[in-house]
């Protein structure tokens, strides 16, 4: 049985860690991206876990001005009219909302997930006959 929990426990973990490396590469693509100011203009709501709210975030394009709404959602309704930090793709002007919050701490709580659950993995030890 024991077996079962550390694949189980080291499974997890390792791909805890490869979702985390993910996420840091696709930001890191994003460097090269122009950094912008954008200003919210409103939010959509979704209720499927609870209420969470996307930003539809305005900024200004090369054609005037663009709208888009935040992929990373949030479970406080942001202020209209406050600026917001975005990188815009300048081959297409696709743009994303950059915050602390959707860059480094989901990356880190991934990867502190993955190196807990390989330990716990690693650790797991056979139960004794006499244990039970």
């Amino acid at each position: 049985m024991h077996h079962i929990a550390t694949i189980l426990f080291v499974g997890f973990g390792i791909a805890s860690l490869v979702f985390s490396i993910a996420h840091e590469a696709y930001w890191w693509k994003r460097r090269h991206w122009i950094q912008a100011r954008g200003v919210v203009k409103g939010c959509k709501e979704s209720w499927d876990d609870g209420t969470r709210y996307f930003a539809e975030v305005q900024f200004e394009g090369t054609c005037g001005p663009k709208t888009f709404v935040s992929q990373y959602g949030s479970n406080r309704k942001p202020m209209i009219g406050s600026e917001v930090k975005i990188v815009i793709n300048p081959s297409s002007e696709a743009a994303a909302e950059v915050s602390i919050s959707h860059r480094i701490l989901i990356s880190l709580a991934f990867s502190l997930m993955g190196i807990i659950a390989i330990a716990v993995g690693l650790s797991v030890k056979p139960i004794k006959d006499g244990e039970q």
